[in-house]
């Protein structure tokens, strides 16, 4: 096999696009490890091609090591590559991914340290697949027990976070303002980090998205229905489905994929709060936080972020900048909460205890054998720590002991950030779901 790409990948001079080239190449020859006899793996669209890996000839060079072949205007996978050769290929590149570019000085960043993000390394996370994970039809419909269980793995991979650290996240600026803040209030620095990820990710990062407008004629588009994805939408960005707009004085059209895979949101950053709760959860796990994505089964999603500092979870809302105001929902969105589901890459968990002032009556509106709810969400728990050691397994149990202790003893006492309705999206969008103290005004 031709290695001579790799000197070439470290001639890159823009180090972001040495950097995405290199995960890009990475991603590919792991979902042929993964899923070898998928088809969907074997082609990479044209166009994908010319816009990602054309404009660098290590790319392409790369590309026809793996063994794909130009077939008419697509890249195939010929199979004559072995498991071995591609997995050899896999770590020479992300070999790179440490490796400084030809020409370029080595920089040591103590800005990881600084702010506690852990070396990658030492916490790689084995993949499982859920493939033969039987949950039941009534709570399968209920939940998206796999679907949820795979996005959260995503956000394991090691490449990805390095690249959220390296290009996406300003961590030295993050660094900066985190230290002012510690000189004026005595809050835990790691604490004070999540609380700036939240701001810059609201404020600076992320745009929600409610209805685009008209280039035409500068008016906002309705809503017309729901339509399939492309194949190029599905595999890189695994939308599921795609809503279809349209102009009501001109009839032109707009589509918004409802996009899943964190790189492709990396790339789009915008959504509502399905792509907000994804994003966030996975850009927290970049900096070495515990991290939970929480499923409610009445239209809305968010993150928990552990705190070392204060030995729990913390609700974290990155589509209102909310921390730790878990009765938001309940009280000021008066939003009448069944099911909220903690999704982390080692356990799942029920939380909606945390974010109900009364759980017993929540749970007797549940209509669900809570028995057997419990037992299923155990044997998902059993498969999910099979690969963890002692150790791992008694810091989960510990922190289950503590969420059970603050079950049992917690005043639920109303704070002021919860009285509010929701600030995010549209005022009419709002209004709609009921999730609001705002009223029209004629």
């Amino acid at each position: 096999m031709d290695l001579s790409f790799i000197n070439n990948l470290r001639k890159i001079n823009d180090e972001d696009d040495r950097l995405v080239t290199i995960t890009l190449l990475i991603d590919i020859i792991s979902n042929l490890l993964n899923d070898r006899n998928n088809s969907r793996n074997h082609t990479l669209p044209a166009n994908y091609i010319q816009e990602t890996f054309q404009k660098y000839s290590a790319a392409m060079d790369c590309l026809l090591a793996v063994g794909f072949k130009q077939v008419s205007d697509d890249y195939v996978f010929d199979q004559t590559i072995s498991n071995e050769q591609l997995q050899e290929l896999v770590k020479l590149l992300e070999n790179e991914l440490d490796s400084t570019p030809i020409d370029q000085p080595k920089q040591i960043n103590s800005t990881n340290i600084d702010l506690g993000i852990i070396d990658d390394e030492k916490t790689e996370h084995q993949l499982i697949s859920f493939n033969n994970l039987h949950i039941s039809s009534q709570f399968n419909n209920l939940i998206p027990f796999v679907a949820t269980l795979e996005r959260v793995q995503s956000y394991e991979d090691i490449n990805l976070r390095r690249y959220i650290r390296s290009s996406i996240i300003p961590l030295e600026d993050f660094n900066r303002k985190i230290s002012n803040r510690k000189s004026q209030i005595d809050i835990d620095k790691r604490d004070l980090l999540l609380l700036e990820l939240l701001r810059w990710f609201k404020e600076e990062f992320f745009t929600w998205f409610d209805r685009p407008k008209c280039d035409r004629c500068n008016i906002l588009m309705n809503f017309f229905q729901y339509i399939q994805p492309t194949r190029e939408e599905r595999e890189q960005g695994d939308a599921q489905k795609v809503e279809l707009y349209k102009c009501s004085t001109c009839l032109s059209q707009y589509r918004f994929p409802r996009f899943n895979t964190p790189l492709k949101l990396l790339e789009t950053r915008q959504g509502r709060c399905g792509e907000a709760a994804n994003l966030f959860t996975c850009l927290s796990r970049s900096l070495s936080f515990q991290s939970r994505y929480i499923y409610d089964t009445t239209d809305h999603v968010w993150t928990e972020v552990y705190s070392e500092n204060q030995h729990r979870w913390l609700h974290c809302d990155a589509c209102e900048n909310l921390c730790d105001s878990p009765l938001i929902y309940e009280k000021g969105w008066k939003k009448n909460l069944l099911f909220c589901i903690a999704f982390a890459k080692d356990h799942v968990e029920d939380v909606t205890w945390k974010y109900v002032t009364n759980f017993k009556q929540t749970m007797q509106r549940r209509n669900i054998n809570e028995k057997i709810f419990a037992k299923t969400i155990s044997r998902v728990n059993k498969k999910l720590q099979s690969q963890l050691n002692q150790q791992e397994k008694n810091k989960i149990i510990s922190n289950r002991i503590e969420d059970i202790f603050s079950m049992l003893n917690e005043e639920k006492l109303t704070k002021e950030s919860e009285l509010h309705g929701r600030q995010s999206g549209s005022l009419g969008w709002k209004l709609a779901r009921g999730e609001t103290d705002q009223q029209v005004v004629y």
